[in-house]
């Protein structure tokens, strides 16, 4: 019974004293550059759905009904992330393994979507 306490013991003091590694590097994200610049369509949508990217990582999120919400976008060595203004969390995450010269699939607001190039021809505002 005594063995069964100090295992216990030195098993919690073992536990308390690990601590939680990030296994991605926070150090290296950057903004998305020329290569991911452009504006996007996002489909499938309900309503006609667009994104704007520059280089220095600004976002324009625009619905058909002229309703524009702006954010800030980032790379890491994976993936883009996308911030929109009244989001905590990201709005949008996609691979950069993904995607393709007109075509990236990725997740937007919890579901699958596509971004599909419209124009690369974006420049900062």
């Amino acid at each position: 019974m005594t063995r069964l306490w100090i295992t216990i013991i030195l098993t919690m003091f073992l536990f308390s004293c690990s601590s939680k590694n990030d296994p991605i590097d926070h150090s290296l994200e950057y903004p998305p550059g020329d290569e991911l610049a452009g504006q996007f369509a996002l489909k499938p949508s309900y309503h006609n759905e667009w994104l704007t990217i520059t280089p220095d990582g600004k976002v324009e999120f625009k619905i058909e009904d002229n309703k524009k919400i702006t954010g800030l976008a980032y790379k890491n060595k994976f993936r883009l992330i996308v911030f929109l203004d009244q989001d905590v969390d990201p709005t949008g995450i996609f691979l950069l393994t993904d995607r393709t010269n007109n075509e990236w699939p990725g997740v937007w607001k919890g579901e699958t979507r596509f971004l599909q190039l419209k124009n690369n021809h974006v420049h900062n505002q």
